[in-house]
């Protein structure tokens, strides 16, 4: 499972975006998305929000990424089943529409 940096590397790399021209997006400087790619700080759950909107992260999904963040790495993996069980609850919902 991919955590929230992850995520967010993931989707600037893709996108072919430097960390600069991705901070301005989002109206955050290059440095600030540096450290959110390294897991060194996280960023708002507003500004998490509207990235992860641009991701395709089911918004229940990206709460509890962000949350998931915020706990002590020992805790972190116990919000994995539930983080699986949202976003495999979206693609099925995709599927059936």
């Amino acid at each position: 499972m991919q955590n929230l940096a992850q995520f967010i590397q993931l989707h600037r790399t893709e996108a072919g975006l430097t960390q600069d021209a991705f901070g301005a997006l989002y109206g955050v400087s290059g440095p600030a998305i540096f450290k959110f790619e390294r897991g060194y700080v996280n960023p708002s759950l507003d500004l998490w929000l509207s990235i992860s909107k641009d991701c395709g992260v089911p918004r229940d999904a990206a709460v509890l990424l962000w949350v998931q963040a915020k706990l002590p790495p020992e805790h972190r993996g116990l919000l994995d089943d539930l983080i699986s069980e949202k976003f495999n609850g979206r693609r099925r919902r995709a599927h059936t529409a």
